[in-house]
């Protein structure tokens, strides 16, 4: 294999250089190789920053800004599944493989096999070509475990090996390929540098061991950096105090939560009888309508549908992003107002305009506005909370958030080992690209790093 990336989610030198002296493959590829911080995309989510290394382009131009966009004509959220997308560096690299690239669903048929990632639904096909789904049974695209549930470390562990084992048992046959490691964000989110992060840490450190036994060359990259978060910020009351944002209101909350103990305490004839006169869609469809919003929208589109007031002027969602919505009310505020409301909160650094950070013909989609706070600063968009900044609670939420900067790192047979500055995820595509001769393509946003040695540029494969 030519080369071989690992894809290191969330991966941050901040941390990862405290602890080396434990991982000494990555210490062998930060000492011998190319390596530094890789500027992600704005915001810095996973999704977005993945498409865009695949792609080399700005999220302007694959219309993929966060998880998860409403959808203005349905009145709904809908989760990104942007694996359709075409242009990634497999699509022009022959006999490529791919496993566990998050939007990677649906999996596009590609010169040679691509093994979905996150977000997969379950129960969908998950490979191509179909043919190599026999050969991956009991391989698990998602978790059975809920991050932060009990055992979720023990499972992300044995995740990691899955990833590098399936990679491995196919790596051989394979001229170009990708394995990435999905869960060690949730880690890091949930667990910050506790040692159950060390030891997956060590794990994945041994498993890129065994790809630089069967590459040429092996890249790392992350799709974004992290660290610790000091608090929370929910823009949500700003935009409420202006009249940008308004909620449907839940008047039967108390009456539901009354019903829901009867119904507990009640006879299993009288249950039934209830059940009968009210069925069970119904119920449902309150309990939606009443229960508190989960605090991870992307979750919870159906809540979204019900709880959202669609004449709203602005949609805030979770990172900070404020869609514009073409139908709000007439006599609302402006998108101006609601900018200036939201400079004035605490810890705000920017409030970025979509112009400013995306180029594109699919920049209608984005966004209009995007916060940018200082680091370690979550933007949150809580519909049901009046507070506006909190701390983090250890054990039950995220206790490190995103960052700007990730990683890459480059070592191999090709590689002339030099410092290099100001790289980008939109650098990435066109320099793998590179290593097999193949040409820039013209709408990439990136370009080729000059990491290859002389006698190696354009060599074929």
């Amino acid at each position: 294999m030519k080369v071989a990336v690992v894809g290191l989610d969330s991966a941050d030198w901040s941390l990862l250089d405290r602890w080396l002296h434990h991982l000494p493959h990555i210490a062998q590829i930060r000492r011998d190789g190319v390596s530094g911080p890789l500027a992600s995309t704005r915001p810095p989510v996973t999704i977005p920053a993945w498409k865009s290394y695949s792609t080399g382009k700005n999220p302007g131009k694959l219309g993929i800004f966060w998880f998860a966009h409403p959808d203005f004509e349905e009145q709904r959220l809908r989760i990104n599944l942007p694996g359709g997308i075409g242009g990634n560096l497999w699509d022009f690299i022959p006999n490529s493989l791919v496993v566990n690239t998050p939007g990677t669903f649906p999996p596009r048929l590609i010169d040679g096999v691509l093994i979905a990632g996150f977000p997969c639904p379950e129960g969908q096909p998950f490979a191509t070509p179909e043919s190599i789904l026999p050969q991956l049974s009991g391989y698990r695209v998602n978790t059975r475990i809920p991050p932060g549930g009990p055992g979720y470390p023990d499972e992300a562990m044995e995740l990691i090996s899955m990833r590098f084992d399936t990679f491995l048992r196919f790596a051989p046959r394979f001229d170009f390929g990708q394995v990435t490691i999905f869960v060690i964000d949730e880690l890091h989110h949930l667990y910050g540098s506790d040692s159950v992060v060390l030891d997956a840490w060590r794990l994945i450190d041994e498993g890129i061991g065994r790809v630089m036994a069967v590459a040429d060359n092996v890249v790392l990259v992350s799709d974004h950096g992290s660290g610790p978060l000091k608090h929370f910020l929910n823009v949500v009351p700003a935009l409420k105090e202006i009249g940008a944002f308004r909620v449907r209101g839940r008047p039967w909350k108390g009456a539901l939560a009354v019903a829901d103990r009867l119904h507990a305490i009640s006879p299993p004839g009288v249950r039934r009888a209830v059940e009968r006169v009210v069925p069970r869609k119904v119920r449902d469809a309150a309990r939606t309508r009443l229960a508190p919003m989960e605090h991870w929208l992307a979750s919870t589109p159906d809540q979204f549908r019900v709880r959202v007031d669609w004449t709203s002027t602005a949609i805030p969602l979770n990172q900070g992003l404020v869609y514009r919505n073409p139908a709000a009310a007439r006599g609302g505020p402006l998108m101006s107002e609601v900018e200036t409301a939201l400079r004035g909160l605490p810890s705000v650094a920017r409030v970025w305009r979509r112009d400013e950070l995306y180029s594109g013909p699919l920049l209608k989609n984005a966004p209009e506005l995007w916060v940018e706070t200082d680091a370690g600063v979550e933007v949150a968009a809580r519909f049901d909370d009046a507070w506006i900044t909190r701390r983090p609670e250890k054990g039950r939420e995220w206790i490190v958030n995103h960052r700007q900067h990730g990683i890459y790192g480059f070592l191999g047979q090709d590689v002339e080992p030099q410092k290099l500055d100001g790289a980008a995820i939109y650098d990435m595509c066109p320099t793998i690209l590179s290593f097999y001769g193949i040409p820039t393509p013209a709408t990439v946003d990136g370009r080729p790093l000059p990491v290859l040695r002389k006698t190696a540029m354009g060599r074929p494969t």
